[in-house]
C-alpha cells in the first residue's frame, strides 16, 4: 500500500476479514483496532479506517456476491 500511494495511485483489492482497523487516528493511536468483519457499514456507505501501519486513512466498503442458488 505504501508504495502505490507514494507512487501517487490508488487501488482496489479484497481484504481478509480478520485484519483490524481503528475508526478514527485517535483510536489507533490508543490501539483501539477491531477486526474489518465487525465493522457496520451504514446504509451501505464506505468507511474511513485506519491501519495500523498505514499513515493514510483508507477507504473500506463491503460488497457481498451470490450464486444463482442464494448461497
Amino acid at each position: 500500500m505504501h508504495l502505490v500511494r507514494a507512487l501517487g495511485h490508488y487501488f482496489i483489492f479484497a481484504l481478509e476479514s480478520s485484519r483490524t482497523v481503528a475508526l478514527s487516528e485517535g483510536a489507533r493511536a490508543q490501539g483501539k483496532l477491531q477486526a474489518v468483519q465487525t465493522l457496520v457499514f451504514p446504509n451501505a456507505q464506505s468507511l474511513f479506517v485506519y491501519f495500523r501501519a498505514v499513515a493514510e486513512a483508507v477507504l473500506v466498503s463491503r460488497q457481498v456476491f451470490t450464486d444463482k442458488d442464494g448461497s
